[in-house]
């Protein structure tokens, strides 16, 4: 079982999953590794909500109030067909949690609607906003290129999810996301320059005319389309 912790953990940094929830200077615990984060993160969802999330050996098993049970199984391998399923966070106030997904190279992430089971890929850490209106999701992988570099918000509807901005720029990746009003998002732009890594604070602010439908969201940084 060490062996297969060191394993998945390696594939965790190989496949650049720098977001704050696997950050260990952000995680609520003092880890040794990234995968012993998500794996604690994932236990203390289970403690609080043992009817909705279970885990029996390598198995993860996730109920939605109506349907079958989604049902996750871990595969130990050596080769392309290695998955490792970890469930991080629960947003239990708009029932939806996020799930992510380590590959033998790289990993996703996916939102997961805990009325239906329905799952939505989001490629990143998903913050939920101040007013439950909306989800906003980031992801940096601009080392290995494992993974792409995600930044999105979500509308959260009763009929799911509707994608307000999806951006995928290959020379930078978004991390650091924080929710300073339901209409404003910080995030640093983390890129390359010259031969370091760098990271830029930007803001995502939301115009229109109502924040809870029509309207767009401006970067106060020019971002490729």
């Amino acid at each position: 079982m060490k062996n297969k912790n060191i394993l998945i953990a390696i594939t965790l940094i190989a496949a650049g999953f720098t977001s704050p929830v696997f950050a260990q200077t952000n995680c609520p615990i003092k880890i040794d590794s990234t995968f012993d984060c998500a794996k604690y993160l994932e236990q203390e969802i289970r403690k609080k909500y043992p009817n909705r999330v279970r885990r029996v050996g390598n198995t993860l098993e996730i109920k939605p109030s109506a349907g079958p049970a989604k049902i996750f199984k871990n595969i130990d391998s050596d080769s392309d067909d290695f998955r490792s399923y970890q469930l991080i966070k629960y947003f239990a106030d708009v029932d939806y949690s996020l799930l992510v997904t380590t590959y033998y190279e790289g990993g996703t992430y996916e939102l997961i609607d805990m009325k239906t089971g329905k799952l939505t890929n989001v490629g990143g850490d998903a913050v939920l906003s101040p007013d439950q209106q909306r989800i906003a999701v980031a992801h940096a992988d601009i080392e290995a290129g494992y993974a792409p570099n995600v930044l999105s918000v979500y509308l959260i509807t009763p009929s799911g999810l509707i994608k307000e901005l999806d951006l995928r720029p290959n020379d930078w990746g978004a991390e650091d996301l924080n929710w300073e009003s339901n209409s404003s998002i910080s995030f640093n732009r983390r890129h390359w320059k010259k031969d370091e890594i760098v990271k830029t604070k930007h803001k995502l602010q939301f115009q229109g005319k109502d924040i809870k439908m029509q309207g767009k969201w401006l970067a106060d940084v020019k971002l490729p389309l």
